[in-house]
């Protein structure tokens, strides 16, 4: 049977196999193979609304959920290595997946046209991100590739609209042709150190774009449609002047500046400096670290901008050395929760930083 041999079949409600068989099996109308290791198709008339995966199974087959249009949580199990192509392709109401650090191999298409796919984390197992696997996931909001990663395919989250972050790792080389493609939200862009190529069109239609990080060794200007259009719609490139550890610096009228992190801890303890002089916190520096639960903010911090924590809303600890509180524009910590939020500040210097608020 090829894998792909009952898609399109919207009225099939189960698929029942003898227990005879010496090659497939069936559980709760689902297919698979003899030994539960290959799941081929869940039925598109099953109408599943969530469903976990036997802890079995290996590898998802070619269109093994496509379509299943009711599918709204899908739970994976730890031995799972492999995703097939359009494998969950038009699982419209699929929502957050979390996929384990097993799998190895995603295949084109496998999430394509998942309008309500919010979330996802790319697993750092992973080392290509095939065309078109996120294709119109119009409501992801927020893309980290891992360091893993060694290639973006053309098309590979073209057309989700509600993109405002990407975050593009190390190791990366090549982002392919309509990558981001009219992903009309996207803001903020870091570029890794590796981008060597971006192929044409790859951030055409990107008019919302105001900030692009470049760590790369990429030439990248202002209004410029080369190195497909990531310059083209930019309010500012800023090009990373040096790094310590994860953390990456401009200079900016004569000052130093932490404009990025690309690590990824979920606790930070910011650089005691860069060539020893104090510098600011730049706006949005961490926007594309969501999942960050703690701070420790070194004595030569002076400023931090507004907005330079944005989107940090898991942040639950900072820890400032300095004697003095840094400068603080009004919005730098946007998006938290500072009730959640723990400030511990050196010992006898509480009263100063409360009339810094």
């Amino acid at each position: 049977i090829a894998e792909d041999e009952f898609n399109g079949c919207e009225r099939l409600l189960k698929i029942e196999v003898d227990s005879r068989n010496a090659n497939y099996c069936s559980d709760n109308g689902i297919l698979f193979d003899k030994y539960k290791e290959r799941i081929i198709k869940c039925p598109e008339g099953l109408k599943l609304i969530e469903y976990v995966i036997p802890t079995s199974v290996e590898r998802i087959a070619t269109g093994a959920f496509s379509n299943c249009d009711q599918l709204a949580k899908i739970v994976f199990p730890d031995a799972i290595k492999s995703i097939g192509s359009g494998a969950f392709y038009g699982c419209v109401n699929l929502d957050g997946i979390d996929l384990p650090n097993s799998i190895s191999e995603i295949g084109e298409r496998a999430f394509s046209g998942c309008v309500r796919l919010s979330k996802i984390r790319i697993p750092q197992s992973i080392t290509s991100i095939e065309s078109t696997t996120f294709n119109r996931c119009a409501s992801l909001t927020h893309v980290v590739i891992p360091d893993s990663v060694l290639s973006i395919g053309s098309g590979a989250f073209r057309e989700c609209g509600s993109i405002q972050s990407v975050k593009v790792g190390k190791s990366v080389g090549t982002i392919g042709a309509s990558a981001f493609e009219n992903c009309s939200s996207l803001r903020y862009l870091l570029l890794g150190e590796s981008v060597s190529i971006i192929e044409n069109r790859a951030f055409n239609g990107c008019i919302e774009l105001e900030t692009v990080i470049n760590n790369s060794q990429l030439n990248l200007l202002k209004g410029d449609v080369s190195y497909g259009h990531v310059g083209y719609y930019a309010d500012e490139i800023h090009k990373v002047d040096c790094q310590i550890n994860d953390y990456c610096f401009v200079i900016s009228e004569d000052e130093y500046k932490l404009v990025a992190y690309v690590g990824q801890g979920d606790y930070l303890t910011l650089p005691e400096g860069v060539k020893g002089e104090r510098y600011s916190i730049a706006k949005e520096a961490f926007y594309t670290q969501s999942g960050i639960l703690g701070v420790v903010i070194s004595d030569k911090v002076s400023k931090i901008e507004n907005a330079a924590f944005v989107n940090c809303s898991t942040l639950k600890e900072l820890v400032c050395y300095s004697l003095f509180p840094p400068i603080c524009e009004e919005d730098a910590f946007n998006s938290i929760e500072l009730q959640e939020c723990v400030l511990k500040v050196p010992m006898g210097r509480k009263t100063i930083y409360q009339k810094s608020m």
